[in-house]
């Protein structure tokens, strides 16, 4: 009985080598493809952006995105509570209150409100959606020109609403025409003069 469980031990020390070896050599193998999966659970700009109908569920994307824009309370707020038809003291909303919302109506806005910082994010965000639509649109084959080119025109008519916006709620703004790749590219430096801007805007609107 000593002798078979010795002989048995011995077998299991010669084999574990060259298990541990042959389950590395497999572990190696297989990282690449491990630490790399194609993405299951969404799309990328490198899987969805491949047909025409795709690219079509991308511009109605780019809509919604706009609805979120200019059906926000913020917008209403840094462009109607401008006008001389509200004032501080008739807000139906807030009546007779200094915080929040009636500070864009009375241009005395501080660092702590965020409408307009939620605003600018709005914007950025369809200005993103255009721009990755017409980097990815050319690539696609379309057997009808003609809906490509209105996909195209749709989404650079949005972009344009969006920095036409932009030059009338803040002026200067940055003007960023291609997806960014990046942090430096997604808040670059500076801003591009309101004109610039404008001039992109009727770009994008004649084109």
């Amino acid at each position: 009985m000593s002798t078979i469980e010795t002989d048995s031990t011995m077998t299991r020390r010669i084999l574990l080598p060259f298990v541990a070896l042959a389950v590395g050599a497999l572990t190696l193998a297989g990282c690449d493809s491990f630490l790399e999966p194609e993405p299951e659970s969404f799309q990328t700009s490198t899987t969805f952006y491949n047909t025409p109908d795709q690219v079509g569920q991308a511009v109605n994307g780019a809509y919604t995105q706009m609805r979120g824009l200019f059906g926000s309370g913020q917008y209403r707020n840094l462009v109607e509570r401008r006008g001389p038809t509200l004032t501080k003291d008739f807000d139906v909303n807030l009546p007779r209150t200094v915080g929040g919302s009636p500070q864009t109506d009375e241009w005395t806005m501080t660092v702590d409100n965020d409408q307009s910082e939620v605003l600018w994010q709005l914007t950025y965000d369809l200005v993103k959606e255009a721009n990755v639509i017409l980097a990815q649109i050319e690539g696609v084959e379309f057997q009808d020109q003609a809906r490509k080119a209105r996909l195209r025109g749709e989404a650079r008519t949005m972009r344009a609403l969006a920095y036409w916006f932009a030059a009338q709620a803040w002026g200067d703004v940055p003007l960023i025409l291609e997806p960014a790749q990046g942090p430096s590219e997604a808040i670059p430096d500076g801003r591009a003069p309101r004109q610039e801007v404008y001039s992109q805007v009727i770009s994008d609107l004649t084109s």
